[in-house]
């Protein structure tokens, strides 16, 4: 498994009009394929049911991405690829494909450990691993979801129930967006963190609550979340969690996506960082 720094910075994805998600359509009795990243996936209709195939690579830095493609001789799906079924009185020939953000916070660290003194800002691009969604009917509901690639397990604050399971980035936080690959399976944040406390804030584990954050698309088919303001206003590792509207006005011109998995109140006070206090 190659690493994060072995990834390309800007991914070459072709022609920049493809977008991997988005309405589709296909007629009964046939295949269409999708490679995002390390997955391909294969979606089948027929009168009364639809039909799910998906397979993994072990690079997860794989860069590849192609949309919906008609599968004709030779393109069926491995023997070890997962398989779905479902069943209906009858199909229709229009369904969505979105990208999902993760169903746990992510953990994720700097590049390097920073220090953050009293009054001071950072400002992190964080890479966040996508689910991909299959939705049908009208109006749209959800058949199925499953991660491009699963990111790995972790826990985050004290080994008892004052902690929490959930994912590992995967990548590093980086203080330049010039220096983060930007891949079609990950999303972008923007994260913003001032300490107003007394103390000295050492950013060595960072939890951004990805089941809180929306995706946008901005016009180059990257994926984005709204830009995020962690504000630690006391000593301790909690701080208030401010979401924009949107991602940061340096991106350009964006379009809303997907809403959040759960919605937050603003301001809310969570514990956002761990590291040696």
């Amino acid at each position: 498994m190659s690493g994060a720094d072995s990834a390309p910075k800007i991914a070459d994805r072709g022609d920049d009009s493809v977008r991997w998600w988005g309405s589709f359509s296909i007629d009964a009795d046939s295949v269409l394929r999708w490679r995002v990243g390390p997955m391909r996936m294969w979606l089948a209709r027929t009168d009364r049911e639809w039909r799910v195939a998906h397979e993994r690579g072990s690079d997860p830095f794989e860069s590849a991405l192609e949309a919906a493609e008609l599968c004709r001789d030779g393109c069926e799906s491995s023997p070890g690829a997962v398989r779905v079924r479902f069943g209906f009185r009858s199909t229709t020939d229009m369904f969505r494909v979105l990208p999902a953000l993760p169903d746990r916070a992510l953990i994720v660290r700097p590049e390097e450990p920073i220090h953050l003194p009293s009054g001071e800002e950072s400002i992190l691009f964080i890479s966040i691993p996508l689910w991909i969604g299959i939705h049908t009917g009208a109006p749209s509901t959800p058949l199925y979801e499953t991660p491009i690639f699963r990111p790995s397990d972790t826990w985050f604050g004290p080994p008892t129930v004052a902690g929490g399971s959930c994912y590992a980035s995967g990548t590093r936080a980086r203080s330049s967006l010039e220096d983060l690959a930007l891949l079609p399976q990950r999303a972008v944040s923007v994260v913003r963190i001032l300490n107003h406390a007394d103390s000295e804030l050492p950013l060595e584990r960072i939890r951004l609550p990805s089941p809180n954050l929306s995706l946008f698309a901005s016009q180059d088919g990257q994926l984005w979340t709204e830009a995020v303001t962690l504000e630690r206003k006391e000593d301790g590792q909690s701080a208030s969690i401010d979401l924009e509207r949107g991602p940061s006005g340096e991106i350009g011109p964006t379009e809303l996506l997907v809403e959040p998995r759960e919605p937050m109140e603003r301001g809310l006070l969570m514990r956002a960082f761990d590291g040696l206090f």
